[in-house]
């Protein structure tokens, strides 16, 4: 995964440097005005959310070196689930290690203190399944966005309304029913499961230190080495059909809920592309749309039914 998004930004090189020159000089003859932020927004939001990150963890009792690694992990993470979910087609991806646990099994916990311990502990309430936070909806939605006829950041604007009231009736939602009922009695792992287990193994951390786990590290290269020879044979050798994406997503959690979905999409395409060639492959599209689309619905409307009918007894109809 860290070869895979290093990779692409290395391939985009010359285009980062254009955004971060127009940023610096408005005179650069790179155009920004078909996009969703102006270059200039783009930079100085990365710097200031960088800044803002580096002192919230560092507040709650990470030293620098932690927090280097964990910011590179989690960079990693969020835009390799994004460019992961772009480039596949799946609805969400997830990473097969969280930031924390890269952080504490390269360095070792026998030479973090114990408020460097804490502070991981306490980054579990943002970042735990490693799907890529807002990055891969973010990516959707800047490609919607070659769909707008008209301003471009209107769209982004009213996602990041979208993304906050979400966001806000969620965790206010959430604080109201543990309140009225008690979290505890919630089911599901994101109550009952590993805000135990994360409590209860950092504790064991502080008890018993572990040093760096070489393992680890060796996985880590023979990942990246194999990784630039799929990289090499998939840009250099027509005849090969494997993608380096599904060595990336081979280990990840939910790899058994994406195998027999992307192995019928990849059977549909074929089966067109044989029978019609790109014509029927695209007039075979608004089809597949439908789909997701009355999925959707389907969700949508199994929830008005149980909040009218059902208040406080619903059923579940998405588990994922």
């Amino acid at each position: 995964l860290a070869f895979l998004v290093i990779w692409r930004l290395w391939v985009v090189r010359h285009h980062l440097r254009d955004v971060f020159l127009k940023a610096i000089r408005s005179a650069h003859p790179a155009d920004d005005r078909g996009e969703m932020l102006s270059y200039r927004t783009a930079v100085v939001g990365l710097l200031l959310s960088l800044c803002y990150a580096m002192f919230w963890l560092n507040q709650i009792g990470m030293d620098p070196v932690t927090i280097a690694m964990f910011l590179f992990a989690g960079g990693i993470i969020y835009l390799g689930m994004a460019r992961i979910s772009a480039e596949a087609g799946v609805p969400a991806a997830q990473s097969s290690v969280s930031p924390q646990a890269f952080v504490m099994d390269l360095r070792g916990t026998d030479v973090m203190s114990r408020a460097n311990l804490t502070g991981i502990l306490l980054s579990y309430s943002l970042i735990d399944y490693m799907r890529g936070l807002f990055t891969p909806s973010l990516a959707h939605a800047a490609k919607w966005g070659d769909l707008v006829r008209g301003n471009r950041r209107l769209l982004l604007l009213w996602v990041g309304i979208g993304v906050l009231a979400g966001l806000s009736a969620s965790v206010l939602f959430t604080i109201h029913l543990g309140h009225n009922y008690g979290a505890y009695n919630f089911s599901g792992l994101f109550f009952g499961g590993n805000p135990k287990q994360v409590f209860s193994s950092t504790v064991g951390l502080m008890r018993t230190p572990v040093a760096p786990d070489p393992m680890r590290l060796l996985f880590y290269g023979i990942g990246a080495v194999v990784m630039v020879l799929l990289t090499f044979l998939r840009n250099r050798v027509g005849w090969w059909s494997l993608h380096p994406i599904g060595f990336v997503l081979s280990a990840a959690d939910n790899n058994a809920s994406l195998v027999m979905p992307v192995f019928i999409a990849w059977a549909l395409k074929m089966i067109l592309m044989r029978i019609g060639g790109v014509t029927l492959y695209r007039r075979a599209k608004p089809l597949f749309l439908g789909l997701l689309v009355g999925y959707t619905f389907g969700v949508v409307w199994s929830f008005v039914v149980d909040a009218i009918w059902f208040p406080g007894h619903g059923h579940s109809v998405s588990g994922w």
